[in-house]
């Protein structure tokens, strides 16, 4: 398949002894591994038990102390004012670390059970100043998606959303309603697969019309309310090389597919899964941002003012670095909030605006 590198999922596998390493991924379907370090200190690549902890830094794993890493990819949400960042941990457990009133607050794990995580899950979320909304996929069996909510650091435990419908690759993408507890719901099967979702009563999407070349990476949505529309997005990298973003207005009853708009890579290839961030009630601004990275992990950031009418931006790079999927948010003064992991397994955050971005090594847990 054409145009993408990392596998369809798009993370770092959790296997590997010591500090892991890393590499963008060469074919789809495959996911980057982790080559294993020697012993560190501190306890560290050693032997260990439920009785027997490793020393700082590490996590016991399979019997093994290995070095705290995250795997998969990360994701980021807002409840408006402040960030709120989510990485799965080679420990098994979901960690969140905050950004609140200017400051970085230090990692912490939600009290929740994760064991049902696949460790290549890409974890998504998206939130409003109600709720945070979480999604991932199991391992046993595999592509079931788990959803859960909360604020904060207080979640409620994992619930499966979808029975036993399991999707591939193991990602799974939401996105909040501006207010409430209601959220878009898209996944991979045979093809992209969306719901809305009020309450307990999941509504699909149509299916998409117009799309000529198929996914061949996890896909991303997004939701815009512009009075009286509702504007459901879908993006994801195709088969043809390029980056498809599709819009399905809703008005009344009466829904249609407008037509898609195809974005070019900005250099060599694109890799992993793009994301696509919004201004969810759009009253006074339509803005619309989308993410990728490239197979030499360079991080990208396109936007339109508004997707009726005015075309996306050129492509503009705002970090590298990148051995993960991208995820994205939009904060309610108009900054953009992007996640990727590094090939050591750190979460990495860009923060800006067009033309001035800020990387930060937001490390591990």
């Amino acid at each position: 398949m054409a145009g993408i590198t990392g596998g369809l999922g798009g993370g770092l596998s959790a296997t590997g002894g010591g500090a892991g390493t890393g590499s963008l991924g060469g074919s789809a379907g495959s996911h980057p591994t982790g080559t294993a370090g020697g012993p560190g200190s501190g306890g560290g690549g050693g032997a260990c038990s439920s009785s027997t902890s490793c020393g700082q830094g590490f996590s016991c794993v399979n019997a093994g102390c290995v070095a705290n890493r995250f795997t998969g990819s990360p994701c980021v949400a807002t409840d408006t004012y402040s960030e709120f960042v989510f990485g799965h941990g080679v420990d098994g457990a979901v960690h969140q670390r905050a950004y609140l009133s200017g400051s970085w607050q230090p990692w912490t794990s939600l009290n929740i059970d994760t064991a049902a995580i696949d460790p290549n899950s890409s974890l998504d979320c998206s939130g409003n100043g109600n709720i945070i909304q979480l999604v991932a996929v199991t391992s046993n069996p595999a592509g079931e998606i788990l959803q859960t909510s909360g604020s904060g650091d207080q979640f409620s435990e994992f619930t499966h959303v979808l029975g036993t419908e399991a999707f591939s690759p193991l990602a799974a993408s939401i996105a909040a309603w501006p207010s409430g507890d209601d959220y878009m719901l898209g996944a991979f099967d045979t093809g992209p697969v969306l719901w809305t979702v009020e309450g307990q009563t999941f509504t699909p999407v149509g299916q998409i019309s117009g799309q000529v070349n198929s996914f061949n990476s996890a896909i991303h949505v997004g939701i815009q309310l512009q009075n009286p529309a509702q504007i459901r997005l879908v993006v994801g990298y195709e088969t043809s090389g390029q980056l498809g973003i599709y819009a399905n207005a809703l008005v009344g009853q009466q829904q249609h597919w407008e037509a898609p708009i195809y974005l070019s890579p900005p250099a060599g290839t694109f890799a992993y899964a793009p994301a696509i961030c919004v201004n969810e009630w759009a009253s006074a601004n339509y803005t619309i941002h989308v993410v990728a990275s490239t197979s030499n992990g360079q991080i990208w950031d396109t936007y339109t003012p508004q997707l009726e009418s005015t075309p996306f931006s050129g492509w503009e790079e705002v970090g590298s670095g990148a051995a993960s999927a991208v995820d994205c948010t939009l904060m309610s003064d108009g900054t953009v909030r992007i996640v990727a992991l590094d090939s050591q397994g750190h979460v990495l955050d860009l923060s800006g605006s067009p033309g001035s971005w800020t990387k930060t090594d937001l490390g591990v847990f």
